[in-house]
């Protein structure tokens, strides 16, 4: 298997959070694209989107996070709580109740 920085998932994280996109969509569609990568090594990547993107692009960090369910998802769901607004925050708390405990 290709690393995933040599298959283009930087380039969908850049894409997520960048201010300087055309428009909001693509910027959406890029990190509903990098929550359908369900790889442990695609946490940094969602984590970063969820931290620096859109309320869109978070939202689609929260799903790929849930769906990869490993402790370093949690982890970086649980990092962004403390900062989140209130809309964000619920979506985080709702999204750390999917995850199995122990996971």
């Amino acid at each position: 298997l290709e690393p995933l920085e040599v298959l283009g998932v930087d380039k969908l994280a850049d894409s997520a959070v960048s201010a300087a996109a055309p428009d909001l969509a693509g910027a959406t569609d890029a990190s509903f694209a990098l929550s359908y990568i369900v790889d442990p090594v695609a946490v940094p990547f969602l984590a970063r989107v969820l931290k620096d993107g859109n309320s869109a692009a978070r939202a689609n960090a929260i799903r790929g996070l849930t769906r990869v369910g490993n402790p370093e998802a949690r982890e970086a769901l649980r990092a962004t709580l403390a900062t989140a607004d209130p809309d964000l925050k619920t979506k985080i708390e709702s999204a750390l109740a999917q995850f199995r405990p122990g996971s």
